[in-house]
């Protein structure tokens, strides 16, 4: 005998506020109506930044439509967001437009938005009918994070086509060490009939005292009322029937004050008392001796959620609504603040430059890469998260921000006040060097890093560019698209870039990021040059192109940053604010892992031919800053500028090492009176020269082979590949034969 109960529908919250909307809108359908077109496009805006209940709350409207709205909707659908297509395609089920609507809820079922998919996933459950209506879902059930809309569709695919793979996904799912995740696929299992499979689960949600508890206990006795009647044979088979019903009914109330209440502040799911949070809340807003924003109940739950998020690992956190437009603002490449790429220092906890932008205030103000920021605005920064911290970093452009940093070769920190301004971040620089050896460096795998790679390659090649050497030092990452774009541009065939995996299979399965594009750029050898400071993206594609054998890499160990993070959109504030979750770990091809352990310290993307770039003593250290600090040099500066422009741009380029090229140098030496050598002020004389070089480019030099010893190694390996003599070229002959001995990375290393 079928099992009464096998057809009972889990469904959520926003789901029943769904079914009400619809017979609400039905009664309304006959009414007056305004121009669909327009209330559609309301509509649709209401959904794109709306969370559960008011995307269903826009479909409630469209249905005042009636059959009105179809055409407007159908148009809209072409160029809605995922929501926004989800709540459509709710509507145009309404009105026989379910093949058309099916598509939609199976697309977006499967996609990137998680608030999107899990609508999706209980739409098709409540209204799909058959095999047709779910066509093609059970190939991309793979690709689904998500556990509780993976485990929604496996449960629909059981019903509605019976397939036996996602049923058997099911069970896979009971040993999931998260008990959320094993819950909701032994209740899924439950609702299929599939009772057997889900006992245990289902005792031990029994034994908790819990609405979700309460609800399992109802499932097994429901078990254990119809294997009674399977017994009784005297009783009447209407009664049975009846009995079968009402035990329904009392099922399906049951499952609606769960959702309600599992959903209400304060409620408890999964043995969490939630009432700790609110109690706290409570008493700080009572007790608390200051009153204002710092006891604002959001942001005392917001600062709860960074907290707890932040505990996990440094590279996880909650970003608020207002760290999430800031985010997603410089992830397009424009943002106003004092113009750094910054990190947390795992070691020292501390906020650390990764890198400068050269044309903002804080290199202008003399930070550089690897400086420590210690405070901002009178907070240290110490065990803070870097969202938080960026967040006080940026502002309005003209406003003021003061900082506190520290160096190495400082003997205290010493504070900075700088103006915020309108950042454009250019990931790409790039020129030809002597010898025909091109030199991109990429400074961040934002949204344009691609194209602007692909515009510098080509105009390389163009320029008869032999051999590249790629720049990757200091580069703290970003979109891992972008990486596996970059790394394609050199790789042929069908070879593998970088794959995650997480510690739950189901949650994080292993995902390959293979070349996928036919057109590749030339053989020509590559050299790329990373540092400590080379991290995520840049070690991927660093580590790809070693793997490989498609480049040699030069520099040192890259940081070792190799976690897996997913932006989850929260649905508890309409998906205005993220939680940055690590959620796996990447490996390069070979099997190696990225990601630097905190105890061993091993991890991270070691060069074939290891140098440290050079660096001063403490007390030449301490000398230079007083001599950059002191307003003579770029007094000085000035005047060769002003009086030499042609030949000092020339300088700027390349002066030969030879400081008697600046005229009037002698005297300005004698005068600084300092301990440092003739070569050591002619850099900095050099520095400043380039700074007005710059300004006259109107652009960057994109590199200084010239003090950089990292980089002369790089064109040294370069021109042993292309047989090149670096002797025949003024440029290069300082250092020509400076690295005839070849320290490598040990294999072991590697």
């Amino acid at each position: 005998m079928k099992r009464a109960y096998r057809d009972v529908r889990h469904w959520s919250a926003a789901a029943w506020v769904a079914a009400v909307l619809v017979v609400l809108g039905a009664v309304h359908a006959t009414g007056q109506v305004g121009d669909p077109e327009a209330a559609v496009g309301e509509a649709v805006a209401a959904m794109e930044s709306a969370g559960e209940d008011g995307v269903f709350a826009a479909v409630g409207r469209l249905e005042r439509l009636g059959a009105t709205g179809v055409e407007a909707a159908r148009r809209a659908l072409q160029h809605a967001g995922p929501r926004a297509r989800v709540g459509l395609a709710a509507y145009l089920l309404q009105h026989d437009e379910g093949e058309r609507a099916f598509a939609v809820l199976r697309e977006a079922a499967t996609g990137e938005d998680p608030l999107a998919a899990r609508l999706a996933a209980e739409l098709l459950r409540q209204h799909a009918d058959g095999p047709e209506d779910v066509a093609g879902l059970e190939p991309a059930l793979a690709g689904v994070r998500d556990p509780f809309v993976k485990i929604a569709l496996a449960q629909l695919l059981r019903s509605k086509a019976g397939s036996l793979a996602a049923e058997q996904l099911l069970k896979d799912y009971l040993a999931a060490s998260e008990l959320d995740v094993r819950a909701a696929a032994a209740l899924a299992l439950a609702e299929l009939g599939n009772i057997e499979a889900a006992r245990p689960v289902l005792r031990e949600l029994a034994a908790s005292p819990t609405l979700r508890g309460r609800y399992a206990q109802n499932l097994l006795q429901l078990d254990k009322l119809y294997r009674s009647l399977e017994r009784t044979q005297g009783l009447e088979a209407e009664q049975q029937v009846k009995l079968l019903e009402q035990k329904n009914r009392e099922l399906e109330q049951r499952i609606r004050e769960l959702e309600r209440r599992a959903s209400a502040p304060g409620g408890s799911e999964g043995g969490v008392d939630l009432s700790l949070l609110q109690e706290l809340l409570r008493h700080v807003r009572l007790y608390y001796v200051e009153d204002g924003d710092k006891t604002d109940p959001k942001r005392l739950i917001d600062h709860a959620a960074k907290g707890l998020v932040s505990s996990l690992d440094p590279f996880s956190s909650y970003m608020t609504e207002k760290e999430t437009e800031e985010f997603e603002r410089t992830m397009q490449g424009q943002y106003a603040g004092i113009g750094a790429v910054v990190s947390m220092d795992p070691k020292d906890k501390l906020l650390t430059i990764i890198r400068p932008i050269y044309s903002g205030p804080a290199y202008r103000a003399g930070l550089r890469s690897l400086d420590k920021i210690t405070e901002v605005e009178g907070e240290s920064t110490f065990g803070k998260t870097v969202e938080e911290l960026v967040a006080k970093l940026k502002g309005p452009a003209g406003t003021p921000v003061t900082i506190k940093v520290y160096r190495k070769s400082w003997e205290k920190e010493r504070t900075f006040t700088l103006i915020r301004e309108e950042i454009q971040l250019d990931s790409v620089h790039f020129a030809m060097l002597p010898g025909g050896i091109g030199y991109l460096a990429l400074s961040q795998f934002g949204h344009t890093a691609v194209d602007e790679v692909e515009k510098a390659l080509v105009e390389l090649e163009h320029q008869g560019m032999r051999g590249l050497i790629l720049d990757l030092r200091a580069n703290p990452g970003g979109l891992l698209s972008a990486a596996v774009d970059i790394a394609d541009k050199f790789l042929k065939d069908d070879k593998l870039i970088v794959y995650s995996e997480g510690r739950n299979p189901h949650i994080a399965p292993r995902r390959e990021f293979r070349t996928r594009q036919a057109s590749t750029h030339p053989d020509y050898p590559i050299v790329v040059l990373v540092n400590r400071a080379s991290a995520s993206a840049s070690e991927i594609v660093a580590g790809a192109l070693q793997d490989h054998k498609r480049a040699l890499l030069v520099g040192s160990r890259t940081f070792g940053k190799g976690s897996v993070q997913q932006l989850i959109k929260v649905r508890a504030t309409g998906g205005q604010s993220t939680l940055r979750l690590t959620i796996a770990k990447y490996y390069l091809p070979s099997g190696r892992s990225i990601h630097r352990d905190s105890e061993s310290g091993e991890g991270g993307v070691v060069p074939d031919v290891l140098i440290e770039p050079e660096e001063e003593d403490p007390c030449t250290a301490a000398e230079i800053e007083r001599v950059l600090g002191n307003p003579a040099l770029e007094r000085y500066g000035a005047k060769l500028w002003a009086e030499h422009e042609e030949l000092m741009a020339q300088l700027a380029e390349f002066d030969g090492l030879d400081p008697q090229r600046y005229p009037g140098f002698e005297e300005f030496y004698a005068a600084l009176q300092t301990t440092l050598d003739r070569q050591a002020v002619r850099r900095l004389v050099r520095g400043v020269i380039r700074r007005y070089a710059q300004d006259r480019r109107a652009k960057e030099f994109a590199h200084d082979y010239e003090n950089d010893v990292q980089l002369q190694r790089a064109i040294y390996e370069m021109a042993k590949k292309l047989g090149t003599d670096l002797a025949q070229y003024p440029e290069y002959a300082f250092f020509a034969h400076k690295f005839a001995a070849r320290p490598e990375a040990p294999a072991e290393l590697r």
